[in-house]
């Protein structure tokens, strides 16, 4: 067994937020950064074969509220004959606050989230973080963060594809159907269930 704090050198999490100012009752996206140690990876929300997804307890100020986490596309990351879905280097799971409308421009806000989360590379560490986000408040609307361009981009997208699925005792089958999906022009194709 290796000791706990162990975990916090494999993985560093961090809460940041796409405006410099929040505005009273308009709703902002945050996320949640980790930057894994090379060779280290950490899980979607399904995790595959194994793993945990990492977990936020959001602790907002009074009048507060946060969506649910977006996550982005995950990869496949085989150990052995484990197949698991998850992140290597750095991901960002975004999440939408919604401020009340009764804020005060002087009065500066802080943010607190717990997390949990597993890393692993060929053996798994659980971990734990307590992160703080202090924030302005002001009436005057911040501009886009390329941060958080980048992450939304990472997100998985609506199919342009109709599509179906069937399920019988024995086979799960997943059907795309367009005119773009010709034998040439696809190379490659894998599915990650949500659940």
């Amino acid at each position: 067994p290796l000791p706990a704090q162990e975990a916090s050198d494999l993985l560093k999490a961090e809460l940041i937020a796409e405006p410099a100012a929040i505005v009273p009752g308009e709703p902002f996206t945050v996320g949640i950064r980790l930057t894994m140690k090379e060779h280290w990876h950490t899980y979607w929300r399904n995790p595959g074969d194994s793993g945990e997804p990492t977990t936020v307890t959001w602790k907002l100020p009074a009048g507060f509220t946060a969506g649910e986490l977006e996550w982005p596309a995950p990869s496949l990351i085989k150990v052995g004959p484990v197949t698991s879905f998850g992140y290597e280097g750095e991901t960002i799971l975004l999440a939408r606050i919604t401020p009340p409308a009764s804020l005060a421009e002087d009065k500066p806000v802080t943010l607190d989230a717990d997390i949990s989360y597993l890393v692993c590379e060929k053996i798994c560490i659980p971990g734990e973080a307590s992160l703080s986000l202090p924030l302005a408040v002001s009436n005057a609307p911040s501009q886009r963060n390329p941060i958080f361009e980048n992450a939304r981009a990472r997100l998985p997208q609506a199919s342009p594809w109709s599509s179906s699925f069937d399920a019988d005792a024995k086979r799960l089958t997943l059907s795309l159907r367009s005119a773009d999906l010709q034998s040439g022009a696809l190379r490659s194709a894998i599915f990650f269930p949500h659940d």
